[in-house]
């Protein structure tokens, strides 16, 4: 690079048609196992000092939150180019501190992971919030006290605090508490957008919307419809569009429309919910397609198409068995219906059994008190409601 000029130094560069047109000292290897044995050949100052320039590099190219926005949102194609290199550094510094316990962090790390909750919250990772927060905090504590500032202690408070929200009364089944809630939660924040000079009036499209997936499974699905029709007209004056949002709402019609037995009518907004996230740029690896994938095959099955829900199902098998150890209840769940589906093809009998006992391992695994195996509803239960 020292040959070259600095300021006009194009991609082209790096590649090449064939990799055996570079010189063989240009040459190197990203492999994991490379990686991991060149990492154990270096010194513990070394590697800290490595990984502080890896921290100092992904700050500085990692976008940064509009001070004007509350959320990611509009950024999260940029975020999610760059995502896995700063989740690696989370995951890298929990290792390093493991091996040694003076190893330490800088503020920029710090700094660039905080923006790593706001995505997980966005994109509904709440188990992979909650590992998030505990290295952040290891991470935080590792700072001289001058340097921990007030705005990286509240952010960690701030996600804790929202972590412990999602996972809120309506996953608990608690559903009367959790509308009580809700109901304070829409009328503080009317409030306070009565005060707006901008947007006045509006509500918030979460509040709305979660709010209505709580009163379909509290068995209110004419309420539900209302209010999800309300935050899909305002998404619909949004400039610009929010398809994630949007996505939500879709799923929850079609939760209010399996509930009502309109199985046409819910395959289409399960399918709009899918096409929705995925046009907003989210990940395949989320549990909300993978919940949407399972709600397609649970309509397909109950329209008799069997072949077509397997193939929906084992769909969203490939998502959930990536993560058994988070999403152990999808995972079963998903096992499960596949398994009702397969019992109605006899050639597929052993099968069937064999995954319906591998859900009900998991369920125990997962809920040792838990009873009637064979109902849709016991797993139901287990599952976070924006994906359930």
């Amino acid at each position: 690079m020292a040959f070259v000029e600095p300021d006009s130094i194009p991609q082209s560069l790096f590649e090449l048609e064939s990799p055996d047109d570079l010189p063989e000292s240009l040459r190197f290897r990203s492999d994991p196992l490379i990686k991991a044995a060149f990492k154990h050949s270096m010194t513990s100052e070394q590697r800290q000092e490595d990984f502080n320039n890896a921290a100092i590099l992904t700050y500085h190219t990692y976008p940064q939150r509009d001070a004007n926005r509350a959320n990611l949102y509009l950024m999260w194609d940029l975020c999610a180019k760059y995502l896995l290199h700063v989740i690696s550094l989370k995951d890298c510094f929990r290792e390093e501190k493991k091996l040694n316990p003076k190893f330490t962090a800088l503020s920029l790390y710090c700094s660039s992971q905080k923006l790593l909750p706001a995505i997980s919250l966005g994109n509904r990772f709440l188990d992979d919030l909650a590992d998030l927060i505990e290295v952040n905090t290891m991470a935080l504590n590792t700072l001289p006290p001058e340097d921990q500032a007030i705005g990286l202690q509240g952010s960690l408070t701030s996600h804790r605090g929202q972590w412990l929200l999602r996972l809120g009364m309506d996953t608990l089944n608690n559903f009367t508490e959790a509308l009580e809630w809700y109901e304070r939660s829409h009328g503080h924040y009317l409030e306070l957008s009565n005060q707006q000079e901008e947007n006045k009036g509006e509500l918030s499209l979460t509040i709305m919307i979660e709010m209505g997936l709580c009163l379909v499974w509290s068995g209110q699905p004419q309420t539900a419809r209302e209010l999800l029709s309300s935050a899909l007209r305002q998404i619909e004056s949004m400039n610009p569009y929010n398809c994630a949002r949007a996505a939500g709402a879709h799923f929850g019609f079609g939760l209010v429309d399996r509930h009502n037995i309109d199985f046409e009518s819910a395959e289409i907004h399960f399918l709009e919910a899918q096409n929705l996230w995925l046009k907003a740029g989210q990940m395949r690896t989320n549990p909300f397609d993978a919940g949407c994938m399972y709600r397609l095959g649970c309509v397909a099955l109950d329209r008799g198409k069997v072949e077509s829900a397997v193939r929906y199902l084992r769909e969203a098998m490939t998502i959930t068995q990536m993560r058994t150890h988070i999403m152990t209840a999808e995972h079963a769940k998903v096992l499960f219906k596949i398994s009702e589906a397969l019992e109605q093809e006899p050639q597929h009998g052993e099968e069937a059994q064999l995954m319906r006992e591998e859900a009900e391992r998991l369920l125990r695994l997962r809920s040792p008190n838990a009873v009637n195996p064979g109902s849709e509803c016991t797993y139901d239960r287990l599952i976070l409601t924006e994906w359930r």
